[in-house]
């Protein structure tokens, strides 16, 4: 039985304009179903996606052709600087990753830049990236500056609306032991969280006065230094450790004593404005490694130089062990491990002292991490090899989520305006050919 011609004007046109709505939805909202807590992109739009390097100025997270997606597994893709271009978030030897309290960790890599160490950055609870990377090149990588907003739908594991943690998992802040300990997070500039403690590995170490950190530098021969930073201990609103080393020809030394590895190592502190930092309200603790065995040697001890009495100074409690030497002192200058038969207390400088470090930035000399590999970088971005700046009239909203949720009815609205407008022209067509059939 054949439907009616009124029935059959109608149904064609309401089934064409469902499937074309769906074909629609599918097509531009399968990118954004892609996005989720534990498969993160990074939001853009306005400031989103930016953070601040003191040295090569922004460095977009969010740019449309470095496919960032955060995971349980790291973060994979690429952000770009208009400076020194591509960083890789997962290159060769190298990787970033992300723990369950949202702290990273690990290395990414730019061909002009080297290694970025993003052990100071973390994800907190809203997706928002906080802390700041370094680099010898890059300088200090912010995410927390006026303008900076680097933020994704990924949430690290304790932070996930679904599944729900379990109970053992969280831990009260009174005393106890078992459990997860608790979320290792402390207040930063500004009342932000910032993580408790921060490793560093061949860049300087900044610290805020909650957080505690480690600091360990490769030197030349297979020499190598490491500090170890308590909290709180400066009276100062942020603190910079840099270690480096002053060789000391063998020619000047006295045939009484030597200088083990030939140099001295430097280990320097300064506060936010560049001012060192020579006392500390805390010991901290300081291993030097060198390229042969120290264990049971009666002829070494460690010295530092005081320059008031114009004396090196030795150090009490050593502890040799291998290849290593490790002490606790409150304050910072050059160190020196000597061999000598005769090791007294106090030894009048027998070598020129080299004059103290006068770069207020306290750089450190750019030794490279192991095997900086040649990566592939990706097709340049869309429109040239430059990328616009943030824009800083642009108030950003709260959250990716909301910003994506905003986006989504907005083509939800427009596809329906189309269809409807399509489903108009096609009755108004249809009619048309039937009052032409029927005359």
């Amino acid at each position: 039985m054949q439907k009616p011609k009124l029935i059959q004007n109608l149904t064609q046109p309401v089934l064409w304009t469902v499937g074309v709505l769906i074909f629609t939805l599918f097509i531009f909202t399968a990118p954004l179903a892609r996005a989720s807590e534990t498969d993160g992109t990074i939001a853009t739009g306005g400031n989103a996606g930016f953070a601040w390097s003191n040295n090569l100025g922004w460095v977009n997270f969010g740019i449309a052709n470095g496919n960032i997606h955060i995971t349980d597994s790291g973060i994979i893709g690429y952000a770009w600087n208009a400076n020194d271009g591509w960083i890789n978030m997962k290159p060769t030897n190298g990787g970033v990753t992300v723990a369950a309290n949202g702290v990273l960790s690990g290395y990414g890599w730019g061909s002009g830049l080297g290694w970025i160490n993003f052990s100071g950055v973390s994800i907190n609870s809203s997706g928002k990236f906080v802390g700041q990377a370094t680099g010898s090149i890059l300088g200090t990588l912010t995410f927390d500056c006026t303008n900076c907003d680097v933020r994704t739908d990924f949430r690290p594991a304790n932070f996930r609306t679904t599944p729900s943690p379990a109970p053992s998992a969280t831990v009260s802040g009174g005393g106890g032991g078992g459990g997860g300990g608790g979320i290792p997070f402390v207040s930063g500039p500004s009342g932000q969280a910032v993580p408790a403690h921060i490793d560093a590995f061949n860049v300087p170490l900044k610290l805020f006065p909650a957080q505690s950190g480690v600091l360990t530098q490769n030197l030349s021969g297979g020499k190598a230094v490491k500090v170890e930073v308590p909290a709180n201990v400066a009276a100062t609103d942020e603190l910079t450790l840099n270690i480096s080393e002053r060789p000391v020809s063998v020619n000047i030394n006295v045939s009484t004593v030597t200088v083990l590895g030939d140099a001295l190592f430097e280990i320097t502190a300064r506060d936010s404005a560049g001012n060192l930092i020579h006392n500390f309200l805390k010991p901290i603790q300081i291993t030097f490694i060198v390229p042969e065995s120290l264990e049971g040697r009666s002829d070494l001890g460690v010295y530092y130089f005081d320059e008031s009495q114009r004396l090196w100074v030795k150090v009490s409690d050593t502890v040799f062990s291998g290849s290593s030497v490790s002490f606790f002192v409150d304050h910072l200058t050059l160190f020196g491990i000597f061999s000598a038969a005769d090791l007294p207390s106090f030894l009048q400088p027998f070598f020129p002292v080299p004059a103290p470090t006068q770069n207020p930035t306290g750089e450190v000399s750019r030794a490279p991490l192991p095997q900086q590999a040649t990566e592939i970088v990706p097709a340049p971005p869309a429109g040239g090899s430059e990328e616009n700046p943030p824009l800083f009239d642009i108030k950003v909203g709260p959250g990716s989520l909301e910003s994506k949720s905003k986006t989504k009815w907005i083509i939800i609205i427009v596809t329906l305006a189309i269809a409807g407008i399509a489903t108009l022209i096609y009755i108004f067509l249809k009619r048309k050919r039937n009052a032409q059939t029927n005359r």
